[in-house]
């Protein structure tokens, strides 16, 4: 049985106490992962936990006062993000870098308050929950996971809680609805929703346009401004994702089925025009699929990914390697004319070989056109 996860951020209130235990335990929890992230680069990158554990256990205990288990946590941590990219580039964690807790470091009391281990010891905070919050942590199983977080533009400590719930799997007795992912159009759907993306790609030129001006002009007040607008696009972003991600999901019904292309290795397959590489090698495509999945998920959706070659050079109709011109699609064949994106999304939709559940999918190296006819699979 699938198991659906959702993070739970609640605001803590704390005291002036409490407070500086968890400022203290933050400082000194960057600091113990700054110094074993040191010792796992010169040993070549270590992520094995094990070995990385009989390296840094007993330094981190004596050089920062970390509980035994904060002090595993912060291994792990720094463990995990140099199993991510290349081992040769030294993994830096900044001053305010979030605390990662389990089931030995928090809890929650019915009252509504978090006991926190700290380099203080235990303590208490309060939490300040709303409904929606109060709601997951009563009806959901709390993971034993969190992230101890500190906002230092607001001055106020935040926890996200991992909680979990088990979901029965999709039926698949629905209809199938096919997903154009691009920036163009940033989502196009075979049942007749498209989202444009011109107000997206003006938005996110102007703040890299901006923060290039701020740069370059180097004075104090240019670097206050680059401070305050910092993750202001990625946020706008990941609402924007948020939205059409629930818009989708909202036009379905439990039973049906998404199916999108896997957009695995995109960076490194697609060509793009040099005036447009900044925007595609930082466009958030794997984050809308992730919205989509998880939301689908909850609601008894299922999601299946398909590979992604010809799907939009293929007319929808008779399975013919048509044209396309800008975002415009033509059948030789035919004769049939259609918007590229959704005749892509109709193609999408018909293709009989899925390559499985989940984002961790791979389909195969594209193959003949004649190969995918004979299999009626709808390429592009």
């Amino acid at each position: 049985m699938p198991k659906l996860t959702k993070t739970v951020r609640c605001k803590l209130d704390p005291g002036a106490k409490e407070r500086q235990a968890m400022l203290e335990t933050i400082r000194q929890f960057s600091a113990a992962c700054n110094y074993i992230s040191q010792i796992a680069h010169e040993h070549r990158g270590m992520s094995n936990k094990v070995a990385l554990h009989h390296l840094t256990y007993y330094g981190v205990r004596a050089k920062f006062g970390l509980p035994a288990q904060l002090a595993c946590t912060a291994r792990d941590k720094v463990a995990e993000a140099y199993k991510k990219g290349s081992r040769r580039t030294p993994r830096h964690f900044g001053p305010n870098t979030s605390v990662r807790l389990d089931a030995r470091t928090f809890s929650i009391a019915k009252a509504g308050q978090a006991s926190i281990s700290t380099v203080k010891g235990r303590i208490k905070v309060p939490m300040i929950l709303g409904d929606f919050q109060r709601s997951l942590l009563d009806a959901w199983e709390i993971n034993g996971a969190a992230e101890l977080v500190y906002d230092k533009r607001a001055k106020t400590f935040y926890l996200h809680i991992v909680v979990k719930r088990e979901t029965d799997p999709p039926t698949k007795s629905g209809r199938t609805v096919g997903i154009d992912i691009g920036m163009v159009n940033l989502a196009v759907t075979s049942n007749g929703l498209r989202f444009s993306g011109k107000k997206a790609m003006h938005l996110r030129r102007h703040y890299r346009n901006l923060r290039a001006n701020l740069q370059a002009k180097g004075t104090s007040g240019s670097h206050c401004l680059m401070k305050r607008l910092r993750g202001k696009e990625t946020r706008i972003m990941r609402e924007v994702n948020h939205i059409i991600s629930r818009r989708i999901v909202n036009s379905l019904q439990a039973g049906d089925t998404i199916r999108i292309e896997t957009l695995t290795h995109i960076r490194e397959r697609a060509k793009q025009r040099r005036a447009r590489r900044a925007d595609f090698h930082s466009w958030p495509f794997a984050q809308l699929q992730f919205f989509l999945e998880y939301k689908a998920l909850e609601r008894g959706i299922a999601v299946e990914y398909i590979n992604p070659a010809y799907t939009s050079q293929t007319c929808s109709r008779c399975e013919t390697r048509g044209h396309r011109v800008q975002h415009r699609f033509s059948c030789p064949s035919c004769n049939s004319r259609n918007a590229a994106d959704f005749n892509a999304a109709y193609n999408i939709a018909k293709a009989s070989l899925a390559l499985g559940d989940g984002p961790q999918s791979i389909g195969p190296k594209a193959t003949r056109c004649s190969q995918l006819q004979a299999l009626q699979l709808a390429v592009g």
